[in-house]
C-alpha cells in the first residue's frame, strides 16, 4: 500500500513539474496585455542635454486608455554639471503611450508634451527660466510577474529656455532604466 502511495505521489509530481511550464507560459503571455490597468515606475536615467552628460530619476503615473494605449503623467529632475556651471531641471511630462505586447515584452512608442523648469549657474551667477518643448520616443518592458516589470526606454526632447538674456537650445536624449508595478 505505501508502495503505491509514493508511486502515486511521484506520479503527480511528474505531472506537476511538467504542466508547470506551459502554465507559466500562458500566464506570462496574458499579464503582459493591458487592461484598463494603472501603472507606476521609477526611472533612473542617463543623457546628453547641451551636449554635456546628465543623470535623471522620473516618477511617472500612468493609465491605459484603451487596449494597449496609456496616458501617462511624469514628475522628474536632471542635473547637468558644465566646467564653466549647472544646470538643474525639473520638468512635468503629459504622454501618450502606444505599443503591442509580445509574449513577456511590451515594446511601445511615446510622444508628448514637457513643462520644465531650469536654473542655470554660471560663473557665480544665477538665472532661470520655465520653459515649453515636447518629446518622442521607444522603449522595451518585460514582465518580471503579473504586476512587476523592468525596461528600458530612450526620449529625445526638443525644448528652448532663454537663460542669462540669450534664447538657447537644450534639446538632448537620454536613455532609462525602469522598474514599475501595475495595479
Amino acid at each position: 500500500m505505501q508502495r503505491r502511495m509514493r508511486s502515486a505521489a511521484a506520479l503527480a509530481l511528474a505531472l506537476c513539474l511538467a504542466l508547470a511550464p506551459s502554465a507559466f507560459a500562458r500566464d506570462a503571455a496574458e499579464e503582459t496585455r493591458p487592461r484598463g490597468e494603472s501603472y507606476a515606475r521609477f526611472q533612473f536615467g542617463v543623457g546628453s542635454y547641451n551636449d554635456e552628460t546628465s543623470w535623471s530619476v522620473y516618477g511617472t503615473y500612468g493609465r491605459y486608455i484603451l487596449n494597449n494605449v496609456a496616458l501617462e503623467g511624469s514628475v522628474g529632475y536632471y542635473s547637468t554639471d558644465y566646467s564653466y556651471g549647472d544646470m538643474t531641471v525639473w520638468p512635468l511630462s503629459l504622454s501618450i503611450k502606444a505599443g503591442f505586447p509580445v509574449q513577456r515584452f511590451f515594446p511601445y512608442a511615446i510622444a508628448g508634451v514637457d513643462l520644465q523648469y531650469i536654473d542655470e549657474e554660471y560663473a557665480g551667477r544665477s538665472d532661470s527660466d520655465t520653459a515649453v518643448g515636447y518629446h518622442i520616443g521607444a522603449g522595451l518592458e518585460f514582465s518580471l510577474s503579473r504586476n512587476v516589470y523592468a525596461g528600458v526606454e530612450y526620449r529625445y526632447t526638443f525644448i528652448e529656455a532663454n537663460l542669462f538674456g540669450v534664447e538657447r537650445d537644450l534639446d538632448g536624449d537620454e536613455i532609462a532604466f525602469t522598474i514599475g508595478v501595475r495595479f
